[in-house]
């Protein structure tokens, strides 16, 4: 896949690696902007399938309770069975990895959201059918949301909640109209959840915001969720 980009834009973006693969971008989130308007159609996802393209949040460790992995696997199966992609941090190793292999062999395209401390570990999963590159977390964080018609959190650690902050944070303020699942992995979400519904008793958080945030268990949930949404 090529992405074209205006020659304007790419006088002012100086890349910091050598093409290799699919996409190669390291933008700020104003440029991701412009780079979405001006190229149109170039970087526009095609809908077949409802909740098409599927963002993940989840950890990058491996030395987790093997239910964590079991259902990381079965995420993964379910987006590519049900003919969807995934998009998320591209990293190659832990749950991400399982993740990236478990969708992969099922059939998903797979997008990958890379920072350049990732590519500078050498930890890219070789799974990634477009690879897109940015220069820090900030901008993966941007991107993955932007580019997803659905947010999932699998277990994860402080960078899962970090990304599920941020997009709690703009759905609180307008800035999308998405929507985030947990996927409640033996009650992994449970004190988040309690969290979240004692803030809304206290007029701390919109029942708005908590009507966009989901708790499921199975893949069957999730695919009834993706069809009522």
């Amino acid at each position: 896949m090529e992405l074209c980009v205006p020659p304007s834009l790419l006088q002012r973006t100086k890349p910091c690696f050598r093409p290799i693969c699919s996409i190669r971008i390291s933008f700020s989130a104003e440029r991701i902007r412009l780079l979405r308007l001006q190229t149109g159609e170039a970087t526009n996802f095609s809908h077949k399938t409802a909740m098409q393209y599927i963002g993940v949040f989840l950890s990058s460790h491996d030395n987790v309770p093997s239910a964590f992995q079991q259902a990381t696997e079965e995420v993964g199966k379910w987006i590519g069975q049900s003919g969807r992609s995934l998009v998320y941090g591209g990293s190659g190793v832990g749950m991400m990895e399982v993740l990236a292999q478990s969708a992969k062999q099922a059939g998903a395209r797979i997008f990958g959201i890379v920072p350049q401390f990732v590519v500078e570990r050498n930890v890219v999963s070789d799974t990634l059918d477009v690879d897109i590159r940015t220069a820090g977390l900030a901008d993966r964080k941007t991107i993955l949301i932007e580019r997803s018609d659905l947010m999932i959190a699998l277990p994860g650690g402080v960078g899962t909640l970090d990304e599920i902050f941020t997009l709690m944070a703009e759905i609180t303020i307008g800035g999308t109209r998405k929507h985030l699942v947990l996927y409640n992995v033996e009650g992994c979400w449970n004190k988040l959840v309690e969290l979240l519904d004692e803030m809304v008793a206290t007029n701390l958080v919109h029942q708005t915001v908590r009507n966009k945030i989901h708790v499921v268990e199975t893949t069957e949930a999730l695919e009834k969720l993706c069809q009522s949404l």
